[in-house]
């Protein structure tokens, strides 16, 4: 780990679950504090006081990942007041990891098997997480209770959705024939049980949506699916609200088959109703699928290889996610996404298109690296530009222990931060990362506190800022922290209401102790729709 902020980052702040996602220690029962040398099944744990190294030998399925942890040369665990330096280092195919340890306890991997995680070259791309693992937050399920989250994947059955008339019974399954549960490993993926005929047919006709609380224009989307025969689902992509009328391709936006009941006619990959895709019958198990989105261009593959590739003369510009299953059990993983089109608002030369306040006691310098560096306070640094509905993005330094700032958006242009803050302040309480200090970063400061506290003070960060309409999300090196809807009544100030008109973005000096840095500043405008 650099011990300078101008030097290279080895492994960047981000929760366990991200740090270890890659590495086979889903299934590590304890990791034990007391200096020892002790082994389970899963590989060595040696403990020496402060320090915790774990020496695990990686499954067949982690091979693939090697080459990411190649370049990565170091691995201890160093205590320094409260926060920990990781660092990690791959040879001879074992891997040796250092534990986040904070506040005296070791927190425990967070999704089974090391999937629905970032690689630090992924939070440095700009990637975000839309599935946690463990939660929807994010989305919406239509209709409540469709969709559940088990084994750190998304599963859909909509025969498990009543119509009003009735109230289908569970169906009974012995043990003999109750898949194995992830978390144990045998070698073997758990296997959907095969779809019911009222499955294939679905109750009523009635799909189950899960749809993404945000809008979003032009990117990356990559996921993991596997379906059974006879299902039938499919990836909405730029699609309208959920009063959308169905018929009306501007509303319903792009439908990419994952699963239809004629494959021969809508392969895997194929726009339904516009265009077929390439693609063979796939066989069963775990297929990722990746779609590009820009403009009016959408590029759709299917395991690593094109199997789409279409314009639209009449494009939709933005809209939601939704994944949407009519028959047969799904199930999703490993979704996330990357944002284009995003452009550097600052030039890491000078402070060109944005407006200081001499007269604060906010100092605002361009260091010889080429960061943005704010000292003192209270004052601000505002852009020239105004932003209504956005994707931003950028990287924090905070240079002090408990520091607090925040970055203001859409704020009344020459006013003192009258916006939306998206809080930073790293601290959290009693050594829990789910209980933040002071709303926590990316907050969204006096609306919605951090759910988890991401960042470490000392270390480069990734925050990103996503706003369309009344809808605010946040992510912190890609893991997502606030999610959050404007209901109040309209104002021109939103300290005092809701307001969508485009306004300035602001870099806050909060008080004299504030010095952060900024770096890689860069902005994407969502268009209408």
């Amino acid at each position: 780990m650099a011990r300078s902020p101008s030097g290279p980052l080895t492994w960047p702040a981000a929760p366990l679950h991200w740090q270890l996602g890659r590495l086979p220690l889903g299934e590590a029962s304890c990791f034990l504090r007391r200096p020892c040398f002790t082994r389970n099944r899963f590989g060595w744990i040696r403990s020496m006081g402060d320090d915790v190294l774990v020496f695990a030998k990686p499954r067949d399925t982690d091979v693939a990942n090697k080459q990411e942890f190649v370049s990565l040369r170091f691995a201890k665990l160093n205590r320094r007041r409260g926060s920990m330096l990781r660092r990690l280092y791959y040879r001879n195919g074992l891997s040796i990891v250092g534990l986040l340890w904070l506040g005296g306890s070791v927190l425990a991997l967070q999704t089974p098997g090391g999937q629905n995680t970032l690689s630090p070259a992924e939070v440095t791309e700009g990637w975000l997480q839309l599935f946690d693992g463990q939660t929807l937050f994010g989305w919406q399920a239509v209709p409540e209770g469709a969709w559940q989250v088990a084994e750190g994947e998304l599963r859909a059955n909509p025969s498990q959705v009543a119509p009003p008339e009735q109230t289908p019974k569970p169906a009974q399954t012995s043990k003999a024939e109750q898949p194995p549960s992830a978390n144990i490993s045998t070698g073997e993926e758990p296997k959907l049980a095969q779809p019911t005929k009222a499955e294939q047919l679905g109750p009523s006709g009635s799909p189950a949506k899960l749809v993404s609380t945000s809008q979003w224009a032009d990117f990356v989307l990559r996921m993991d699916f596997r379906t059974t025969p006879g299902s039938r689902a499919s990836l909405l992509l730029r699609t309208g609200p959920e009063e959308a009328v169905p018929g009306k391709p501007s509303q319903e936006g792009y439908e990419l088959v994952l699963a239809s009941e004629d494959p021969s006619a809508w392969p895997v990959g194929s726009l339904k109703g516009r265009k077929k895709a390439s693609s063979a019958a796939l066989p069963p198990g775990w297929h990722t699928l990746e779609a590009r989105l820009e403009s009016e261009s959408i590029t759709v593959q299917v395991d690593g290889q094109e199997v789409l590739r279409s314009a639209d003369p009449q494009p939709i510009r933005r809209g939601h996610l939704a994944l949407q299953v009519q028959a047969g059990p799904a199930a999703f993983r490993n979704i996330k996404l990357r944002p284009l089109g995003l452009r550097s608002i600052f030039t890491g030369k000078d402070l060109t298109g944005w407006k200081e306040y001499p007269q604060t006691p906010t100092k605002c310098t361009v260091t010889p690296e080429g960061y943005l560096r704010l000292q003192g306070g209270r004052g601000q640094l505002e852009s020239q530009g105004q932003y209504a509905d956005f994707t931003l993005q950028l990287e924090v330094f905070v240079n002090g222990q408990g520091l607090n700032s925040g970055v203001f958006f859409r704020c009344i242009p020459g006013e003192s931060m009258n916006g939306y803050e998206c809080q930073i302040h790293n601290g959290f309480l009693d050594g829990d990362r789910s209980k933040p200090k002071d709303c926590g970063t990316g907050g969204i400061f006096r609306r919605q506190n951090a759910r988890r506290v991401v960042a470490d003070d000392f270390q480069w960060f990734t925050l990103t800022i996503h706003a369309h309409g009344a809808h605010i999300a946040t992510w912190v090196n890609g893991y997502p922290v606030a999610d959050w809807t404007d209901t109040r009544p309209a104002d021109p100030n939103p300290r005092k209401g809701r307001r969508l008109e485009a306004g300035t973005l602001q870099f806050q000096g909060h008080d004299p102790t504030t010095d952060l840095m900024f770096r890689n500043i860069r902005i994407a405008e969502l268009p209408a729709r």
